[in-house]
C-alpha cells in the first residue's frame, strides 16, 4: 500500500536524512522517498505495518506529521 506523509519542520538536508533513517530502520517499508521541496515522504508498506505508529515515530522526531 502507498502511504504519503506531509512533514512539516524539515529545514535541510540532515532533516531529511533522519527521517530517512527512521523510515528505512522499519520493517515492511520499500521504496522510500523523502523529499525537502514537497515537504513530505512517501513510501510502499505491507498491510501489518502501523501507520500510526511512524507517523508518532516522525513527530517525535520534532516534525509535525499528517498522513495525507
Amino acid at each position: 500500500m502507498k502511504i504519503q506523509l506531509h512533514i512539516d519542520g524539515m529545514a535541510c538536508h540532515h532533516c531529511s536524512g533522519r527521517v530517512q533513517k527512521f523510515l528505512e530502520s522499519k520493517d515492511g517499508i520499500s521504496d522510500i522517498d523523502v523529499s525537502l521541496e514537497k515537504k513530505g515522504a512517501q513510501f510502499f508498506c505491507e498491510e501489518n505495518v502501523d501507520v500510526d505508529g511512524i507517523v508518532k515515530g516522525i513527530t517525535e522526531l520534532g516534525y509535525k506529521t499528517v498522513k495525507q
